[in-house]
C-alpha cells in the first residue's frame, strides 16, 4: 500500500487530523512571545501591542471556529494513514534514501 504514497512523488505529504485546541494555544503563545520580543527590541512598553494582540487573537479565534463548525471545509487526506502504512514507510526510511535525480518531476534514485 505504501507504493501508492511513493507514486505521488517526493513532495507529497500525508495530511493528518488537526487539533484545533493545540492550534489556538500555539498561536496565542507565539503571538505573545513575538510581541514581547518586538517590544524589547524597540524599547517600548509591553502594553503598546496589546490592542494589536487582541485583534489578531480574535481573528485567529474566529477563523479556527469557522473550521470547527464547518469540518467539510478542512482538507482531508485522500489516503488514510493506517498503522500498516506508517510501519511500511518507516521500513523504507530505515533501509533506503530517496534522492531527486533531476528537474523532472518524480525522478528519484533509491540508495
Amino acid at each position: 500500500m505504501y507504493i501508492v504514497v511513493l507514486k505521488k512523488g517526493l513532495k507529497y505529504r500525508i495530511s493528518s487530523d488537526i487539533d484545533f485546541g493545540l492550534c489556538k494555544k500555539e498561536l496565542a503563545d507565539g503571538l505573545l512571545k513575538y510581541s514581547k520580543q518586538w517590544c524589547v527590541r524597540e524599547g517600548v512598553d509591553a502594553n503598546v501591542l496589546h490592542p494589536w494582540l487582541l485583534k489578531i487573537s480574535q481573528l485567529v479565534h474566529n477563523r479556527i471556529n469557522f473550521f470547527v463548525s464547518n469540518p467539510l471545509m478542512v482538507p482531508k487526506s485522500k489516503i488514510p494513514l493506517t498503522s500498516s502504512i506508517k510501519k511500511a514507510l518507516s521500513n523504507i526510511h530505515e533501509k533506503y534514501v530517496l534522492v531527486p535525480t533531476d528537474k523532472a518531476a518524480n525522478n528519484v534514485i533509491v540508495i
